[in-house]
């Protein structure tokens, strides 16, 4: 048996796992109880350990922690602690009913010290809790916040999960022995996952309005829409984090959303908040500067709908689906009033008919992926027995989409707009082929979760589209 080694004293905030806690807890409670936002303010008031204490009483119950991200190094590190004789203590800022049930999961602490109803175990509270344990005698500790810098300065040993330059140059100035531990490290390919850039190709539907009007030579009218595409697209990765913030739960137990940012632990909780409510900052900056009252208004239905479908709204059969038509549809009409055009019927009819194929064949591929369990399909209510339902009913209303295009090119409005408009005709059956491949492809289990994403890696979608848009062009 190795030498026995000093008591370790393990923090569990940014440290064992990569999450906190408290603010894990807020959006679970949050999520299951929106009202709960009137209700804080006053746990607050009587201090956060009071806030915590509350909370756990309404998460502890709920909370998976078997799928939180733990900090493999650390884990390592607490077995050679505990192979040496030495014994390993819990100590958190959290409260004493979360850390309990973690302690209980791993099975690896031999005591755990944390935040009842009216002492935050933090800084200088959680030294003096240490130091009540071990009396005299050294103790090693890891942690990875400036608040921990009381019990780095007292600790024989200090494990850092930090970056933090500040904090090795206070470890340094005190003479103090330490180990770094690799810690979260935020690059911009891990903001731009998060941000869901790839999706902004949807944003891309903006433009339509000013193609179908024959205004994209207009430079004023296309630098507008080029303003009002940076503004969706900052506003709906704003209301992605959102809602990739109140299904972290969810998000950990499927098989690819666990590979989220926020989910997978590669981006902090506390920076998704952040970086949302600087996004939503800068779209309320931009529009009231840049835009007039109906854009406005749009964004503002646009954003309020997103954040209530992530809450609840998305927990309902066909009203999800009906939502997801929304939000495409809420493209096109920002575009539309950008330019300040009023969109024909056969566009809003053909959009409708369109989107609403799409938001189907998305649940449609989300059923079929669990097709295998008796259970919802990621909150929404769905079960196997409805993949027959949603493949005859997408299948036929993006048909639709195809007859009323039809319908447009046989109408007066269309001759008077292209120079060979006969060319057009040439989409038509571009568009069923198209359909047809997709929702085949789609039965066979080719495509995953998201459609936008299989269309645009998908060689034959990308043909088809380039030529229908040739066409489109020699058209006019």
């Amino acid at each position: 048996m190795n030498d026995k080694k000093n008591t370790l004293f393990v923090d569990l905030d940014g440290s064992l796992i990569s999450t906190d806690l408290l603010i894990e807890s807020l959006l679970l409670a949050i999520r299951e109880n929106l009202f709960l936002i009137f209700i804080l303010p006053f746990w607050l008031i009587k201090g956060k350990a009071y806030l915590k204490h509350q909370l756990s009483l309404k998460v502890t119950s709920c909370l998976n922690i078997e799928n939180l991200r733990y900090n493999r190094e650390i884990l390592s590190l607490i077995d050679s602690y505990k192979k040496s004789g030495s014994e390993v203590v819990l100590c958190t800022a959290s409260n004493t009913r979360l850390a309990e049930k973690i302690a209980n999961y791993l099975k690896i602490f031999d005591m755990v010290i944390a935040s009842d109803d009216k002492i935050n175990n933090s800084g200088e509270y959680k030294l003096k809790n240490i130091k009540n344990f071990v009396g005299n005698n050294k103790f090693d500790y890891i942690g990875d916040s400036i608040k921990d810098l009381p019990v780095w300065k007292e600790c024989s040993k200090a494990y850092v999960v930090s970056n933090s330059r500040f904090i090795k140059k206070k470890l340094t100035t005190w003479k103090k022995e330490y180990s770094l531990i690799p810690c979260v490290n935020v690059t911009l390919k891990i903001i731009a996952k998060q941000l869901r850039v790839h999706q902004w190709i949807k944003n891309i539907l903006i433009f339509l309005p000013l193609v179908v009007s024959h205004n994209i030579d207009n430079i004023y009218l296309f630098s507008n829409v080029i303003l009002g595409l940076v503004v969706f697209s900052f506003l709906a990765s704003s209301t992605y984090i959102i809602n990739d913030l109140f299904d972290l739960q969810n998000d950990r137990c499927h098989k690819t959303k666990r590979n989220r940012p926020l989910a997978s632990g590669a981006f902090p909780v506390f920076q998704g908040i952040l970086l949302s409510i600087v996004l939503m900052l800068s779209v309320i900056a931009i529009s009231t500067i840049h835009f007039d009252l109906k854009v406005q208004l749009l964004l503002l239905f646009y954003a309020i709908t997103s954040i209530l479908y992530s809450f609840h709204l998305k927990k309902y059969p066909i009203l999800d689906v009906s939502l997801l038509t929304i939000f495409y549809i809420s493209r096109i009409m920002l575009g539309a009033y950008i330019i300040n055009v009023i969109p024909s019927f056969w566009f809003i009819g053909w959009s409708i008919f369109f989107f609403f194929g799409l938001a189907i064949l998305k649940r449609f591929c989300e059923i079929k992926r669990y097709s295998s369990q008796e259970i919802d399909v990621n909150r929404r209510g769905y079960i196997k027995e409805d993949l027959i339902f949603f493949g005859i009913t997408g299948l036929s209303i993006s048909m639709n989409s195809i007859l009323l295009l039809t319908l447009y090119l046989n109408s007066t409005s269309m001759y008077n707009q292209y120079n060979n408009p006969d060319l057009l005709w040439g989409i038509v059956p571009i568009t069923i082929y198209w359909t047809t491949y997709l929702w085949f492809s789609a039965f066979r289990g080719k495509v995953h979760d998201d459609p936008v994403v299989f269309v645009l890696k998908d060689l034959s979608s990308l043909v088809c589209a380039c030529i229908s848009l040739l066409l489109i062009i020699v058209s006019y």
